[in-house]
């Protein structure tokens, strides 16, 4: 599967990974068209989109236990 940490780190091996994953998928499932190009292009636009609400959670956890806050886990 893909990580949302894959997609926001270095591009180059998330489409590889990507390219990985498709080729197993298009084993199992000849008929299948997939244009590799085009939806990594949709992945990177992605990326950017989602990239500003992903942030590093075991540090803010840290500074709320750090803080006396309470966390529902």
């Amino acid at each position: 599967g893909i990580r949302v940490g894959e997609l926001l780190g270095d591009f180059n091996l998330f489409s590889e990974k990507f390219k990985t994953i498709v080729n197993t998928h298009l084993r199992l499932f000849p008929l299948i068209k997939v244009d590799v190009d085009a939806e990594l292009a949709r992945y990177k636009d992605y990326a950017e989109k989602v990239r500003p609400y992903v942030k590093d959670t075991i540090c803010f956890l840290h500074t709320a236990l750090r803080n006396g806050k309470t966390i529902l886990v």
